[in-house]
């Protein structure tokens, strides 16, 4: 076995990707793709960097030792003036750099002082550097973050932002998660097109599947209960 071949075993697990999906989306054959999988073929970069884009990914997201997701905190302080969600969530993802668009979501604001992001750990670097910058609709300059490492939870709170009835929002969540987990055990509205559902018993495999995903849109982010 290779470790490129394990994580993207699993991270297409986590993804509810066959493997014959991925590699049509990476423009591959799907023997190809399962021979690397399982460590019978090497992976040369043409097509390392092909199954990445296909999973949304990059390398250093199959190749990292360690922690896979972070929470990035930026005490800006509570006595902001900021404009109504999802304006504060969508400037903060405006100054997040685009190509990590797809590894990052922002945590909805709360008016506790801190703005949030949850990031794969590729996409530290970048977002500890931007520290320091005006933030446009925010009137301060981001202070450096706190970082904590996210690791599996067996209960979690489910933000979603889509319209539509309870039983569609239901459907948004079974197709969102793309894992085998139990239902949700509660929905509640936080606006008209914003709602929650927490789930419990959340095996490990499904809650680090759930954690890692920007639900509906990109401020809809499965957070921790």
């Amino acid at each position: 076995m290779s470790i490129f071949g394990d994580r993207l075993r699993e991270e297409r697990g986590l993804a509810g990707l066959s493997g014959r999906k991925v590699a049509e989306q990476a423009g591959l054959d799907p023997t190809h793709v399962h021979k690397i999988e399982h460590g019978r073929r090497r992976v040369v970069m043409p097509s390392a960097e092909a199954i990445t884009d296909a999973l949304g990914l990059t390398l250093a997201d199959l190749l990292l030792e360690g922690p896979r997701l972070f929470d990035l905190e930026y005490a800006v302080g509570a006595d902001l003036d900021l404009p109504p969600s999802p304006e504060i969530e969508q400037h903060m993802l405006d100054v997040v750099p685009r190509a990590m668009l797809p590894r990052v979501a922002v945590w909805p604001w709360t008016g506790d002082g801190s703005v949030r992001l949850r990031a794969r750990a590729s996409c530290l670097p970048g977002l500890v550097a931007l520290a320091g910058l005006d933030v446009p609709g925010l009137g301060r300059r981001l202070p450096a973050p706190t970082v904590r490492a996210v690791g599996p939870c067996s209960e979690l709170i489910v933000l979603v932002q889509a319209a539509g009835s309870r039983a569609a929002r239901r459907t948004v969540l079974t197709e969102a998660a793309r894992v085998d987990c139990c239902p949700p055990v509660a929905i509640t509205n936080r606006g008209p097109s914003l709602w929650l559902a927490r789930l419990r018993s959340v095996p490990q495999a499904g809650s680090l599947a759930l954690q890692r995903l920007s639900a509906g849109s990109p401020i809809g982010l499965f957070v921790p209960g």
